[in-house]
């Protein structure tokens, strides 16, 4: 009789405990789906329908990138210069002291030289001595040179060929605002690729999105670098000096609980949604309770908390909501489950065996 009754309650015991782990796994036919929320049990601040994250939201806020091609463009493609501001003509470009200079005459090779402005902007040149070039534009330090040949009596009509070989350095210092900081200094004409590398690169939390602030051009020139390498190479621009290149920090979702990998997850391009967080987390562990997710969100001052099932967003039973910079994922952990996984299974079979055990030998 005590053989029985021990057998019994071992029996009891392990239908207890299947019964428990059946419930806390079986999450698709327990939990409430996004929007819906719980009246019972679930905890002051849970929202009912209808649910704030099931919406049309943009990348970011009007008037930046959102409307942005594939690629590469800004205001001045709308009728203020078009490709000229991202690939400006160098002719356009200012002397400075310490600047680098070639100069060739057409009608004589042997005039061809490279030379370096002095600090007050003066290039001693042959056959004309010194010339200030200083505060010139490339093209206009061009038709200079032509001139005080022409009134030297040297050539009746030179042409004269002015390239610039190094900036100055104190001229050329890119600011990297936003995520990135400089100044980063350059010699010469550097692309966008060279400068954001100079600076050490993008961090994982910098939006591909890039404003570049340029003297002269009244709008900010956005730059998409894209997310892979093709795209990158197209938006390789020239950085020009004394441009400010402001980069953005992207937005973040905050993982915290029963994922893989808990902490900030960068939002993706354009919309960025529950499974897609859930996906660069690595996933939930398994002691994870599906049916009890949250989505913590704060604007202002009043904070809004949805309680979410993922594994019937999962599984298409349920939308996929859309998150939004600042959103807190949290996903606890199920009791059973995590004692499961922890071996408190096998320490309760254990212990039921033993009871059959003594009770048997009784």
């Amino acid at each position: 009789m005590a053989a029985a009754r021990a057998i019994l309650l071992a029996g009891m015991i392990s239908c207890t405990f299947a019964a428990a782990w059946a419930q806390g796994g079986q999450s698709s036919s327990s939990g409430q789906g996004p929007g819906q929320g719980s009246s019972q049990g679930s905890g002051q601040g849970v929202m009912s329908a209808p649910n704030p994250y099931i919406q049309s939201a943009p990348m970011v806020s009007a008037g930046q990138a959102t409307a942005l091609p594939s690629t590469i463009q800004s205001s001045a493609d709308q009728g203020t210069g078009g490709m000229s501001v991202f690939y400006p003509d160098i002719k356009t470009y200012t002397l400075g002291p310490e600047d680098l200079i070639n100069v060739r005459l057409f009608e004589s090779p042997d005039f061809t030289t490279t030379l370096r402005l002095s600090s007050d902007g003066t290039a001693r040149l042959p056959l004309i001595g010194s010339v200030l070039l200083g505060g010139l534009t490339v093209e206009t330090a061009q038709h200079t040179i032509e001139e005080r040949l022409k009134s030297a009596g040297m050539y009746r009509d030179p042409h004269i060929s002015l390239t610039l070989g190094e900036f100055d350095t104190t001229q050329s210092s890119v600011t990297l605002a936003g995520e990135l900081h400089g100044p980063v200094s350059i010699r010469r004409l550097h692309t966008l690729g060279e400068v954001l590398a100079a600076a050490g690169g993008l961090p994982a939390t910098a939006s591909s999105i890039v404003s570049i602030i340029r003297p002269g051009v009244a709008e900010p020139i956005l730059v998409d670098l894209g997310t892979n390498a093709k795209d990158l190479a197209k938006a390789d621009v020239p950085v020009m000096a004394h441009d400010t290149i402001f980069i953005q920090r992207l937005g973040v979702v905050y993982a915290v609980g029963a994922f893989k990998t808990t902490g900030l997850v960068p939002m993706q391009p354009g919309r960025t949604t529950l499974l897609e967080v859930a996906a660069l987390t690595g996933g939930p562990l398994y002691a994870a309770k599906y049916s009890d997710m949250r989505i913590i969100r704060t604007v202002g001052t009043e904070r809004t908390e949805v309680k979410v099932d993922i594994d019937k967003v999962l599984h298409g039973k349920a939308p996929d909501p859309i998150m939004q910079a600042g959103d807190i994922v949290f996903l606890p952990s199920s009791t059973v489950k995590t004692a499961i996984s922890s071996g408190g299974l096998n320490l309760l079979l254990t212990l039921a065996n033993l009871a059959v055990i003594v009770a048997t030998r009784n």
